[in-house]
């Protein structure tokens, strides 16, 4: 878990920005793009913090789980559970 925190905090200003230009622009291919451009821990870190899943993201998760590593497995498992739980919801951010 701690590779995950290192990883998010060298790449969080570019995955905000994206996220920041998403939000205002409200288009789903900044969207897009800006989910493609996040790793595992990235999108669990703001998952977690907003509450909200968006359906890309959610996408962009299955697609790539085959290449994820133990560590990356571990944060979708996790971000899953929490999704089960209902902790996470599934929807768009504001």
């Amino acid at each position: 878990m701690a590779d995950l925190i290192k990883k998010c905090e060298s790449d969080v200003s570019s995955c905000c920005n994206g996220l920041a230009r998403s939000r205002a622009t409200g288009a789903a291919e900044c969207l897009h793009s800006a989910t493609i451009s996040m790793t595992v821990g990235e999108l669990f870190l703001e998952s977690v913090s907003s509450g909200v899943i968006t359906p890309a993201e959610l996408d962009w998760v299955v697609a790539q789980q085959a290449s994820f590593s133990r560590v990356e497995e571990a944060a979708a498992l996790r971000l899953g559970r929490l999704l089960d739980q209902g902790d996470i919801q599934f929807g768009c951010r504001l």
